[in-house]
């Protein structure tokens, strides 16, 4: 088995992260594709590269992570997960060159005898609207997957940030850290459609979907990540939402080889803040001195399988638990004051970041195992 001590892995990623721009993580001379599902009432999909499913089971108002080709043309197609790729007739080619950060988008209703079903290029549209894509902030995919809504302006905070028109895409270049984000008809600043909060990360392309119809719109994010789980955790690290104190919970629980691991895993990743808040004080410095104790509540924040937000939602409506590594069930209710994690109140302050190995889910509590 191998052995990596986590200190020193963290330490070789902080140096690969933050010795460049976030985006520099991704390997030079390769092309980067990411899928997107907004195409409402269709089932999961597969996405087909050149014939073969390279991204699967893709949940409606989710993202996948990265797949790496080579520069050049693929055919890319998708088909139901599972199942076969569909027909040439949905075939899209796609034509990149070393460096390019790519998005299919599968947008619109299945209702619709033509749903919106495209490629695009964040890189390409950062290009085209002059936008820097550095180490400060974050691009954010706006999807307009709303026919009757029309051409949409988006605003995060008071500023506007660009028009996305009906069945189309835009990028938007966020700073770090907790912002809002609203949607108006375009050139009606005053008509809010929808409004909601995010969280612009380092390491990460966000996308945001506008589904749904104009009398019961929703906005739904989803990131997607080129690197695994540990490594989008050290890449935070300075920033105003950061995770440097599961980190050292990790090291001192021994799971180093788990995060970095193949997967698939889900994590539900507690905050500098979160940690910060256990009480009494002193209670995490108590259990990191014991690799077992501090190693039973980490492992009671992973799954060993992929869990989404929609998951999630499901096994609230079904009451139906998932097993964490530490063997313990976990099952997840909708109290009064907020979601409850097994027995602990906790608010997700994002959820799917898919990395190459696991979708990530970030909180604002630690969960600590129930007790018999």
């Amino acid at each position: 088995m191998r052995t990596v001590r986590m200190t020193t892995l963290i330490a070789a990623i902080a140096l690969m992260v933050f010795a460049a721009a976030p985006l520099r993580t991704y390997a030079q001379g390769t092309v980067y594709l990411r899928a997107v599902h907004f195409l409402t009432d269709a089932p999961n999909v597969d996405i087909y590269v050149d014939g073969k499913a390279v991204l699967t089971n893709l949940g409606y108002q989710d993202a996948t992570t990265y797949t790496q080709l080579t520069p050049g043309k693929h055919v890319i197609n998708f088909g139901v997960a599972g199942k076969t790729v569909g027909g040439p007739a949905t075939d899209l080619t796609l034509d990149a060159a070393a460096g390019d950060l790519c998005t299919f988008v599968l947008s619109g209703t299945m209702a619709s005898k033509v749903p919106n079903i495209y490629l695009t290029s964040e890189s390409g549209l950062a290009k085209a609207a002059n936008l820097t894509l550095d180490n400060t902030s974050m691009p954010l995919l706006f999807v307009q997957a709303v026919k009757d809504a029309g051409d949409v302006d988006v605003y995060v905070g008071d500023k506007k940030v660009g028009t996305a028109k009906s069945g189309d895409s835009m990028l938007a270049i966020i700073p770090y850290g907790p912002y809002t984000l609203k949607v108006t008809p375009a050139g009606k600043p005053d008509t809010i459609l929808k409004d909601t909060a995010g969280i612009a990360m380092n390491n990460v392309l966000g996308v945001l979907g506008m589904t749904g119809t104009l009398d019961k719109l929703s906005l739904d994010y989803a990131y997607s990540a080129p690197s695994d789980a540990v490594t989008f955790l050290v890449a935070q690290k300075s920033l105003p939402v950061s995770f440097n104190a599961l980190l050292k919970a990790v090291d001192a629980a021994k799971l180093g080889d788990t995060l970095v691991g193949p997967g698939p895993l889900t994590l539900f990743a507690p905050s500098d803040d979160a940690f910060a808040a256990v009480q009494p004080a002193g209670t995490v410095d108590k259990l990191e001195a014991d690799p077992t104790l501090i190693g039973n509540v980490i492992k009671y924040h992973i799954l060993g399988e992929t869990v989404t937000f929609a998951d999630i939602f499901t096994m609230v409506a079904g009451g139906t638990s998932k097993k964490t590594l530490n063997g313990q069930d976990m099952i997840i209710k909708i109290g009064d004051k907020g979601t409850i994690f097994g027995g602990t109140q906790a608010t997700m302050l994002a959820y799917n970041i898919h990395t190459t190995n696991a979708v990530i889910h970030l909180i604002n509590a630690v969960l600590m195992p129930p007790t018999n």
